[in-house]
C-alpha cells in the first residue's frame, strides 16, 4: 500500500502535482519488478522487450539479493556492471564460457535504467543511474557476403547433402522445398529483415510487379517495436519469390483471400519456431543484407552475379 506525501489517506495530488506516491513499507526488488513489468505491458512494450529485460533484471538480483530498491546506489550498479563484464562466467546452451559482449553488458544497463526510471516516477525515489555511465558497446564491422558464400547457400536451398553408398556413385537430390528456400534466403538478403518479420509477411504485403514489402508492426506484422516500414525486392528476389508462390496449391486462392502467410503455419519448414536455420541465422543475414550496407531495394551484387551464374 501507498499513501501520499500529504500523509493523508483521503487526499490525493493533483494530476500536475509534483508530489509523488512515497512508500508506507520497504519494497524489495522482487516485489518491483512485478510493478514494473506490468507497467512496461501497459505502455505497450512488446512482450519479448519485457522478458529480456526481467530476464536481465532477475538475474541481477539473484547475484546482489533482494534488497529494498530504494536502498540500490550508483556504486551498487557500477559493480554489478564490472562483474557482468569481468568474472561472470554465463552459462550457455552451447557450453562456451567466454565473457559476455560489451552489447550484453549494455543491455543490462538499458534494463536497469527502465527499471529505476519506473521508480522515480512512481515510487518519487532518487535515480542512482545519474552516477553510471552507459557501457561502452562499439558496433562490430557489417561483414560482406562474397559470390561464392551466396552460391554455396543457395546450392545449399536447392540440394540436398552428398550420399554416399559403397555399391554406387556418391549422388545428391534436389530438396522439395528449394523454391521456398531459396526465397526465403534471397529476400532476407535483399531487404535485411528479422525472421519474426518475414513469417509474418502475407500475401498481400508483397507486390511483385514493383518489389514493394509492406513489414506491419506490432504483433501481427511481426516487427520489433513501432518499426513497421517499406522495404523492396530485386529482380532476382521477386522473379525466385513467384516461382514459390505458383508452385504452391493455395496461391490462386491466397491471391483471392488476401491473407495468407508467405509462410504458412501448417508448412513445417525453416520459419516455424525452433525449426530450421533461418530463425538462428536471421541476425547475420540481417548484417549482410543489401538493406543493411546502404542499398535500399537493391540486391547485393554477390547475389546477382549467383542467381546468373
Amino acid at each position: 500500500m501507498y499513501r501520499t506525501s500529504s500523509g493523508s489517506s483521503g487526499n490525493h495530488s493533483s494530476p500536475g502535482s509534483s508530489e509523488s506516491a512515497v512508500r508506507s513499507s520497504p519494497l524489495p526488488l522482487s516485489k518491483a519488478l512485478v510493478g514494473f513489468t506490468n507497467a512496461k505491458l501497459a505502455e505497450g512494450l512488446s512482450q519479448r522487450t519485457v522478458d529480456s529485460y526481467l530476464e536481465d533484471l532477475q538475474k541481477w538480483v539473484e547475484r546482489t539479493g533482494d534488497r529494498e530498491i530504494d536502498k540500490v546506489t550508483g556504486a551498487d550498479i557500477s559493480a554489478y556492471l564490472a562483474w557482468l563484464r569481468t568474472e561472470s562466467i554465463p552459462h550457455r546452451f552451447s557450453g562456451k564460457t567466454h565473457p559476455l559482449s560489451p552489447k550484453t553488458v549494455r543491455n543490462t544497463w538499458i534494463a536497469m535504467s527502465a527499471l529505476f526510471r519506473w521508480a522515480e516516477r512512481e515510487l518519487a525515489l532518487p535515480l542512482p543511474m545519474t552516477e553510471v555511465r552507459a557501457p561502452h558497446s562499439p558496433r562490430p564491422p557489417v561483414p560482406e557476403l562474397t559470390r561464392e558464400e551466396v552460391e554455396r547457400m543457395l546450392k545449399a536451398c536447392t540440394y540436398s547433402r552428398e550420399a554416399v553408398s559403397p555399391i554406387r556413385r556418391s549422388f545428391v537430390m534436389r530438396r522439395p522445398t528449394a523454391n521456398r528456400d531459396i526465397a526465403l534466403l534471397l529476400v532476407l538478403l535483399d531487404t535485411g529483415v528479422r525472421a519474426s518479420e518475414l513469417c509474418a509477411l502475407k500475401v498481400e504485403d508483397v507486390d511483385l510487379k514493383t518489389g514493394k514489402v509492406e513489414i506491419k508492426h506490432g504483433v501481427e506484422g511481426g516487427a520489433k517495436g513501432s518499426k513497421g516500414r517499406t522495404v523492396y525486392l530485386g529482380k532476382a528476389t521477386r522473379r525466385a519469390l513467384w516461382h514459390y508462390l505458383s508452385g504452391r496449391e493455395d496461391h490462386l486462392s491466397a491471391l483471392r483471400r488476401r491473407c495468407v502467410c508467405v509462410h504458412p503455419p501448417a508448412d513445417p519448414g525453416p520459419c516455424q519456431p525452433g525449426h530450421g536455420s533461418y530463425l538462428r541465422a536471421d541476425r547475420p543475414v540481417r548484417r549482410c543484407s543489401g538493406a543493411s550496407q546502404g542499398e535500399p531495394g537493391g540486391q547485393l551484387e554477390a547475389v546477382r552475379q549467383a542467381r546468373r551464374a
